[in-house]
């Protein structure tokens, strides 16, 4: 059965996710009809793993050029439209898309162009909206979503409790540690080495233990209510902040540190960290600190490297992550947005450092989240979503009408738009 993948990114943790899942089909089933549907990425250029297999194929560049003037919403929705499309132009009979958190309305203003086809998604965090999850919801009961993957029992049971009748659809795949885990950076890059050995040394001026907290700087990972934090913490620390600027920048955090006087505590690595440089930093540390909003409900990778580097997590009581932490016993919880209970937490997270109990748990949780287990249980997943009905999707035949209908169908997503109060 010819089968699409569709991811809207292919850079950051995306690649190394998306590479994982890939691996897992082609290992389960090597004669599988696959490609791999993204957005051109132009931060860093696609695997080498997917280039050498010859599967990835990009969005247009005209469309991408055309979308990028509109609103994210609207342009998420366009996107999913053009997968539908070209599923159907090219004869695919099942699409996975591998983060379905961007694609339901779309899938739900458009559910007649799925008619006929076998659809199955991945959902990294339970939606905050209301209207989103009952969307979701309704898209598995109608059957027009098959199968839905979540990445923990929280998701799954939030999702069931919002409507029990889609229990049999949705499938929760525990999300493994993607790095690497040696004792030493694993980039073989002179330059990454340069860059490494540098931290490396000045960061001997700064006193242990040293925290980290990873990732592009959104508003959601709350890295101002950590640097809040610090100034309240009595234990002595250093925190390295590794990651893009995105809601936040550099000037942005150096005002902050400014503000409480912690400017000799934090130690600042403000940029686009590449995937083979990610394993240096976890293995530099001695704490992981999420210092998350109460709007971030998914899993978090950082945690799962952390924890498969025997590394002491801290992070919110609430959604996956909590339930994780609290669930498995792997780390410490705090009240998210309170920079007191943060601060207190970290500093039982010092005191605690070598916990023998803590270690345990962590070992046998590493055991549940390995790459072989992940790809196991998802590529049965997303292969034996098969098709009961012998009827075929409709094909576009004729190539050319491939972008006229795809705009016609632009101007009813407009409309529907509209018609939601979403414009």
């Amino acid at each position: 059965m010819k089968t699409l993948l569709f991811d809207h990114a292919s850079d950051g943790h995306h690649t190394h996710y998306d590479n994982t899942v890939i691996q897992g089909l082609l290992d389960a089933n090597n004669a599988l009809e696959l490609t791999f549907l993204t957005c051109p990425n132009h931060e860093n250029t696609t695997s080498s793993y997917l280039e050498h297999l010859s599967i990835t194929t990009y969005i247009p560049q005209r469309i991408q050029q055309i979308l990028n003037y509109l609103p994210t919403r609207l342009k998420s929705m366009l996107i999913t439209l053009y997968v539908l499309v070209y599923a159907r132009a090219h004869g695919f009979k099942r699409i996975h898309f591998l983060y379905v958190d961007c694609c339901v309305l779309a899938l739900y203003l458009f559910f007649p162009l799925t008619l006929g086809l076998k659809l199955s998604g991945t959902l990294h965090r339970f939606p905050a909206q209301k209207s989103k999850s009952n969307m979701l919801t309704k898209l598995l009961k109608w059957n027009i979503l098959q199968k839905l993957v979540v990445h923990g029992e929280y998701t799954k049971n939030r999702l069931v409790q919002f409507r029990a009748d889609i229990a049999n659809r949705v499938e929760s795949v525990l999300l493994p540690n993607l790095q690497k885990t040696d004792e030493i950076s694993y980039s073989t890059n002179a330059h990454d080495l340069e860059i490494h050995t540098l931290i490396a040394q000045q960061l001997k001026a700064y006193k242990r233990p040293l925290l980290l907290a990873f990732g592009g700087l959104r508003h959601e990972k709350g890295i101002d209510l950590l640097l809040e934090s610090l100034a309240n913490m009595e234990q002595e620390a250093t925190l390295l902040i590794a990651g893009s600027e995105s809601c936040f920048n550099k000037d942005d955090l150096l005002q902050i540190l400014e503000q409480y006087k912690i400017r000799d505590k934090v130690f600042l690595d403000i940029r686009y960290i590449p995937n083979e440089q990610v394993d240096f930093y976890f293995n530099l540390s001695d704490i992981i600190v999420l210092p998350y909003r109460k709007s971030f409900l998914g899993q978090s990778g950082p945690l799962t490297e952390g924890v498969a580097r025997s590394k002491l997590v801290v992070g919110p009581n609430h959604g996956e992550i909590g339930f994780t932490l609290q669930h498995f016993g792997i780390g410490l919880v705090y009240e998210s947005e309170d920079v007191k209970a943060l601060a207190f937490q970290i500093d039982q997270a010092i005191l605690k450092l070598n916990s023998p109990e803590i270690r345990e748990n962590q070992t046998r949780y590493h055991k549940l989240v390995t790459v072989n287990a992940f790809k196991h249980k998802y590529s049965q997943i997303i292969l034996a979503n098969t098709s009961n009905s012998k009827r075929n999707p409709p094909r576009i035949k004729n190539l050319a009408h491939l972008e006229v209908l795809y705009y016609m169908l632009y101007v009813e997503a407009i409309t529907n738009l509209w018609l939601f109060g979403l414009l």
